[in-house]
């Protein structure tokens, strides 16, 4: 037996790793949550098929980058159809009155943002 284990004494460079790889999970953790965050998208396109919207795609809306490309969104079967524009409430409050620039079919179309406390949804024929 050595020293350290009959006495009791704790291994401190073992404690000092132990320590160390904690804080570098705890780091990568918060790291991974600030980039989900950051990420997340809070507008979503339907297109209509079949009577019903289906989800098209989604996209991050901010006040200095409210631009929609819905054509991105639309392949060949698709493009004739009406989209549905779904701003969550969050975001609709932030754009409350503002224009949102939306590009549909080749046309950029400047559609304002009406918050009602809820969602806003915004039709395209």
């Amino acid at each position: 037996p050595t020293p350290t284990a009959t006495l009791g004494v704790k291994d401190e460079k073992k404690d000092g790793i132990n320590t160390a790889v904690a804080a570098y999970i705890g780091l990568g953790g918060l790291l991974m949550l600030i980039l989900l965050i950051a990420c997340k998208r809070n507008t979503k396109i339907y297109v209509e098929e079949e009577g019903k919207y289906e989800l098209g795609g989604s996209k991050k809306l901010t006040k200095k980058n409210a631009y929609i490309n819905i054509d991105k969104y639309l392949d060949e079967g698709t493009y004739l159809n009406k989209v549905m524009i779904v701003l969550n409430k969050k975001i609709a409050k932030k754009l409350d009155g503002e224009l949102i620039e939306v590009k549909h079919r080749g046309i950029t179309k400047r559609i304002r943002v009406d918050y009602n406390g809820d969602d806003v949804e915004i039709v395209l024929d």
